[in-house]
């Protein structure tokens, strides 16, 4: 894994690098009572956050009217760390009520942080493996009215790219608490996105929290663990 000294005197401002010994807490403000509002994430070794303020402040440099896909999403936490032998990129974003806009936050801060990260002379993106953690309450369950076979089948050929590919990952996650995407699945290349600064056959991890807990703990060792 890169040096944190080479991220304290890189091009980019020192003041966007952090290093934490095993862990690190990251705090969203709610408006309601009784909602996720703080998540430490646990790790056995040095925690590298790059903060998300690195990708606010240059967002207006990205393209917000790309149908579904605004470029200027990003997710809440960051994070560089090593287990064993292999180097990672985790994305994580917290959200109260499962939304599955996160898949997209996610997805769009890849592509904005491997930008920015591959400025970094040796910086070696493609030895890290991608990671993103959605924490969330339960993802709730869906009543579906068109039970029809034919009728959801042409419904989806007229859906997009992109709303396919949300549809597939919410299953995913609410039946397996995993999922994996790459740029194909939201038309990065139609954007001229280069193929190495598009998630590549990234894992998605769902976090569950109890209803009503407002912070809660994740082992990032045991995720990376289970992919």
């Amino acid at each position: 894994m890169i040096d944190f000294s080479v991220l304290s005197k890189c091009l980019l401002q020192a003041c966007f690098f952090k290093q934490h010994d095993g862990k690190v807490t990251k705090y969203e403000q709610q408006k309601k009572a009784n909602k996720l509002e703080q998540v430490t994430y646990e790790h056995a070794g040095k925690i590298i956050e790059i903060e998300n303020h690195l990708l606010k402040k240059c967002k207006d440099s990205f393209n917000s009217k790309v149908p579904n896909c605004s470029y200027q999403c990003d997710c809440d936490g960051i994070f560089l760390l090593q287990v064993g032998d292999k180097d990672y990129i985790v994305y994580s974003e917290m959200k109260s009520n499962f939304d599955e806009k996160a898949i997209w936050q996610i997805s769009s801060s890849v592509v904005r942080t491997k930008l920015l990260l591959s400025s970094i002379k040796d910086f070696g993106l493609e030895n890290y493996q991608e990671l993103g953690i959605i924490i969330s309450y339960p993802i709730p369950v869906e009543i579906k009215i068109d039970d029809n076979d034919s009728f959801k089948t042409n419904k989806r050929k007229m859906i997009s790219t992109y709303h396919k590919a949300i549809y597939r990952c919410k299953a995913e996650l609410k039946k397996e608490k995993s999922t994996k995407v790459n740029g194909s699945d939201f038309s990065m290349s139609d954007a001229h996105i280069a193929e190495q600064y598009q998630p590549n056959d990234m894992i998605i991890k769902h976090v569950e929290v109890p209803i009503g807990d407002t912070s809660c703990s994740v082992n990032i060792d045991n995720l990376i663990a289970s992919l």
